[in-house]
């Protein structure tokens, strides 16, 4: 994996179209954290309002939740489909691109539980897949120092902490998608097709929401993010 100068990107408007995939089972959180709140909107809202401002959005969700996640978002028009997911990560992801019309270009997948990404970085990511790469995901410096199970020291400057949204050539996701074995991410999902995967910067403020000090953390960088406004 290598980083890419974001230049290289044309300036062509694509078909974009984003999977938010919130069908998980929130058993770290304790509770279903798509519906906490940050600010006037859930987490689920705030991830897929970012995610409707770069195109079209399906969201994928847990089966008993479908109708409440369809009405809550029944007068957005970035929302083309809510969809169930399955008991696994590659189940709701595979389900939510089928939703996807055969005409999108570039498809992005976001988690439903990280509320704070930027426009801008959605914008980004997009931009280095119309640009010719076939996969981008960002990554953050991790700042902890790391060892691996075994006990050997991990050289961090050789590593990042990747988040979503990773965006893709629609062809290059669909023909990954096809193997229905599990993987860490979507990135390594398609890489293990042989595509190569580059990395972005991503944004320190996009955390994903697993336990319950994440939405407090989530919550503060909202509050000042709005003030600063």
């Amino acid at each position: 994996m290598t980083h890419l100068n974001d230049s290289s990107a044309e300036y062509r408007i694509p078909n974009v179209w984003t999977v938010v995939v919130a069908a998980g089972g929130s058993s770290r959180f304790g509770s279903d954290k798509q519906k906490v709140t940050i600010g006037h909107k859930t987490v689920l809202e705030c991830a897929v309002s970012t995610a409707g401002t770069v195109g079209s959005v399906v969201v994928v969700g847990k089966a008993e939740f479908i109708e409440e996640i369809e009405k809550t978002f029944s007068s957005n028009q970035s929302v083309e489909a809510v969809v169930a997911g399955g008991s696994t990560r590659t189940a709701s992801v595979s389900a939510g691109l089928l939703a996807v019309p055969n005409t999108a270009e570039i498809i992005l997948i976001h988690d439903g539980a990280r509320p704070l990404a930027s426009q801008v970085l959605f914008n980004r990511v997009i931009d280095v897949v119309n640009g010719g790469v076939d996969a981008v995901v960002p990554g953050i410096e991790i700042s902890d120092s790391l060892r691996s199970v075994r006990g050997h020291e991990v050289n961090r400057s050789e590593v990042v902490a990747v988040q979503t949204p990773q965006g893709f050539k629609a062809s290059a996701v669909r023909t990954a998608y096809l193997n229905k074995d599990e993987f860490t991410d979507d990135a390594s999902k398609v890489e293990a097709t042989g595509v190569k995967v580059e990395i972005i910067e991503g944004e320190t403020n996009n955390l994903k929401i697993t336990h319950p000090v994440d939405l407090l953390v989530a919550r503060q960088i909202h509050k000042e993010v709005e003030e600063n406004d």
